[in-house]
């Protein structure tokens, strides 16, 4: 997440906290923390107790995306122009995981272009979202299954919002990412994208 890596052990939790829940709507963030305590077992004096110390600035912070409606035939346009802007971004570094690679592109299209965009969100639980329409999968050099899996997620995404786009980073195996390519244009006449970084 490109953040300050000094300090002690509970600021650093903190800090990678504080970014991780940057962009939840407040619903979200309720549900991935029961989630959480539920997972560490916690009753729910405990889970008040964790948000009263470590999570209060978090929900203070934490905004309700505008949910602007787009006109209907806009879709296409909005869907080429962010298609042209990813295009268009060059990772500040080369990432040791995808993580590394989705705040970067997050950052890029909230900062650069203004886009609403979450993480790990949405009924198909993109990597990112964005204006809650356009999901994104992200992945660093992909082997032969992850593709596979790339493709299902695609088709999962096309069904539910008539759009996705793959972002593929890193890639060093180049006969595979052409021929999963080549599978996306067949499987898709229109609206999934393959990009690589």
């Amino acid at each position: 997440m490109d953040l300050k890596a000094t300090g002690k052990k509970d600021d650093l939790a903190e800090r990678v906290f504080n970014e991780i829940v940057k962009g939840w709507t407040e619903d979200y963030f309720m549900k991935e923390m029961r989630r959480f305590a539920d997972n560490q077992g916690w009753n729910e004096s405990e889970l008040e107790e964790f948000l009263g110390k470590k999570g209060k600035e978090a929900t203070e912070r934490v905004e309700t995306p505008k949910r602007e409606s787009i006109p209907k035939g806009r879709e296409k346009d909005d869907f080429s122009e962010l298609v042209t802007s990813i295009e268009r971004w060059i990772p500040l570094r080369r990432y040791k995981n995808e993580e590394g690679y989705q705040v970067d592109l997050r950052n890029y299209l909230e900062h650069k272009f203004g886009y609403q965009v979450m993480q790990e969100t949405g009924e198909t639980m993109a990597d990112i979202m964005v204006n809650n329409i356009f999901p994104i999968e992200l992945k660093k050099n992909p082997t032969l299954s992850r593709y596979d899996r790339l493709m299902g997620q695609l088709i999962r995404h096309h069904r539910a919002k008539g759009y996705a786009i793959a972002v593929v980073c890193d890639v060093r195996r180049l006969e595979q990412f052409e021929d999963f390519k080549h599978n996306v244009s067949k499987h898709f006449e229109k609206n999934v994208i393959v990009i690589s970084k």
